[in-house]
């Protein structure tokens, strides 16, 4: 952890990660598809599995925490909040009038150049999968997913990227993003 890279190399990961998903062949959704073949299912199993795998990225990594109650009880409320607020996400997803067919592209700039490329990469994922989420909800999620475990790969355990990733990982290896920046 002690080499955490700056917000403008870490966005710079997560547009990689955008042009390659917006980029992504016919061949390759294919093979993502078979890869969250589980989390695309209709079953409640597979709604709380999305649940868990969209809150992950988000949730504290807090290496000392075990030691500490109050560490402990933040993370633990945390992820508590994040795993309430994707459940409500994957409820309405599933019984909802549908998704967004097409994003709009971005028309105001927030007037930081940085925070302008996150925003267009974020758009450019959704483009990406929004065609596709009706269908394969668990890709959509595992892709979201990776992207927000690109964006905070240093501050998660390494083994908690690697659970959000793995679904993403035969077709976009992370090492390739970082051979890009």
């Amino acid at each position: 952890m002690a080499d955490r890279r700056t917000y403008d190399e870490r966005v710079a990961l997560y547009i990689a990660f955008s042009d390659r998903v917006a980029h992504l062949t016919d061949a390759e959704w294919n093979s993502l598809n078979a890869e969250c073949g589980p989390l695309n299912s209709t079953s409640f199993g597979a709604l709380l599995e999305r649940t868990r795998l969209s809150a992950k990225p988000y949730q504290m990594h807090l290496p000392g925490a075990r030691e500490s109650l109050k560490l402990a009880a933040i993370k633990g409320a945390s992820r508590a909040v994040l795993n309430t607020i994707f459940f409500t996400y994957q409820i309405a997803r599933e019984f909802g009038e549908g998704t967004v067919a097409e994003w709009p592209a971005r028309v105001k700039s927030t007037g930081n150049p940085r925070t302008d490329a996150h925003a267009d990469a974020m758009i450019a994922i959704e483009r990406a999968i929004a065609p596709r989420e009706g269908k394969s909800p668990g890709v959509a999620s595992a892709i979201r997913a990776a992207g927000q475990a690109v964006l905070r790969h240093d501050w998660l355990a390494p083994e908690e990227f690697a659970a959000t990733y793995r679904y993403v990982e035969p077709i976009i290896p992370y090492a390739s993003l970082t051979s890009q920046s």
